[in-house]
């Protein structure tokens, strides 16, 4: 590969990866809604529901924290700090209280635990130019 084919590689694989995080900026933020539906749906005994709600996010948040990792180069050019470490200890009550099944504390962890973490990963992907 030519110098210049293998500098037109590298722009695309950007291009690439801005657009991955394009669609995680406005994904992060559905997730963050989806943490109140789901808390609604256990309070209002609509567990199944829930649940479905609860097993799609957690793919979700799955495809984000890979497009983190392959877009990391992206991540670190706009100071974009993101901490995707804090995420499995906050979904363990999560998992813990889908086992007894205790809604209430899955709601709970839900709220007050993930969508703060969500939050802030919406904040710093703010940064990224549109």
């Amino acid at each position: 590969m030519t110098t210049a084919g293998h500098e037109q590689h590298l722009q695309d694989q950007k291009k690439e990866m801005e657009d991955i995080l394009s669609q995680v900026r406005d994904y992060v933020a559905r997730l963050a809604e989806g943490c109140t539906l789901v808390r609604q749906d256990f309070q209002q005994g609509e567990h199944a529901l829930g649940q479905k709600r609860l097993a799609e996010m957690l793919d979700g948040l799955g495809w984000v924290t890979k497009a983190f990792m392959v877009s990391s180069p992206v991540l670190q050019e706009h100071d974009i700090g993101l901490s995707v470490e804090e995420l499995p200890g906050a979904l363990r009550p999560v998992l813990e209280g889908l086992q007894n099944q205790d809604f209430g504390l899955v709601g709970d962890v839900l709220e007050y635990e993930v969508q703060p973490i969500l939050e802030d990963w919406r904040g710093e992907l703010a940064k990224l130019p549109a």
